[in-house]
């Protein structure tokens, strides 16, 4: 891990101790109860490909990115358009949380059940790791009770589905949206 010089000071001799301390610490694996928030800085470099430590309580990455959402009918997206299609993502080891928004200005042709395609890590392969997906904010799409997206396991995108009061899941599919419809969508998975 890499600390980063700390911000200059009115104080030369506190400019030279802190500059000092920042090198000690770098080069130490052990911060002797000193931790970064307590010292005031705030920079921790990764590098650019993510290098896995074998220590579960290692934070071995960290990544920011944008990813983009993709509404498929039946694994297909024939003519679908869009006036928004947007979605950002952080990635803190294996735990990563996306954000999307997307405009529909076409449905297009394709038929069958609807899926966000994109993810930017698939979800881990693991009975526990199946997420739920809290949507903000939903226009036009036509649904039963409730909705319930999820993201499977070892996969790359979400299913989109509606439950019934009874307790009763079906598919969305091409015929619940519109040429405008409108989601916003936030889940948090893990990855490998």
């Amino acid at each position: 891990m890499k600390l980063y010089s700390p911000p200059k000071t009115d104080n030369p001799l506190l400019d030279v101790w802190l500059e000092r301390l920042v090198k000690e610490l770098s080069d130490s694996p052990v911060f002797n109860g000193l931790t970064l928030k307590t010292l005031n800085i705030i920079h921790i470099a990764f590098p650019a490909a993510a290098v896995p430590s074998a220590d579960p309580n290692t934070l071995d990455d960290y990544e920011e990115g944008v990813w983009t959402p993709d509404l498929q009918f039946g694994g297909a997206k024939v003519g679908i358009t869009y006036s928004v299609q947007a979605g950002l993502y952080t990635k803190k080891g294996r735990e990563v949380t996306c954000t999307s928004y997307i405009v529909l200005t076409n449905k297009g042709s394709s038929n069958g059940n609807a899926t966000l395609r994109g993810l930017p890590f698939p979800v881990l392969n693991n009975d526990g790791a199946y997420a739920a997906v809290t949507v903000g904010h939903i226009v036009n799409v036509t649904f039963a009770d409730r909705l319930s997206f999820y993201a499977p396991k070892a996969a790359s995108h979400l299913n989109l589905y509606e439950t019934t009061n009874a307790g009763v899941s079906f598919s969305l599919t091409d015929a619940d949206f519109a040429n405008n419809s409108e989601m916003m969508i936030a889940v948090t998975y893990f990855t490998n």
